[in-house]
């Protein structure tokens, strides 16, 4: 993975969050940042959980269904996107 080879303090995540605002559901993001870094030490921003991160770093467990279409699509599931490893 790239991010596992970018220096420690360039990084920062971008959260997938949920909150109810006047009964509805929104969706948005939250960035955070690793602890002991110029970015927890000078600023406000929070600072992400271990675990969290860690699952940003793991490789994806799961396999790739080009049978996904529409809104079900994800990233891993694009043909066009696929490390091709054959001569």
């Amino acid at each position: 993975m790239v991010v596992s080879q970018v220096p420690v303090d360039t990084v920062i995540f971008a959260v997938p969050e949920q909150q109810a605002i006047q009964g509805s559901i929104i969706k948005g993001v939250s960035f955070r940042c690793l602890s002991d870094t110029w970015c927890s030490d000078h600023t406000k921003m929070p600072i992400i959980a271990k675990g969290k991160a860690l699952s940003f770093l793991q490789p994806i467990a799961e396999k790739r269904d080009f049978s996904r279409r529409g809104a079900d699509r994800r990233v891993i599931d694009r043909e066009d996107l696929q490390l091709n490893l054959d001569p």
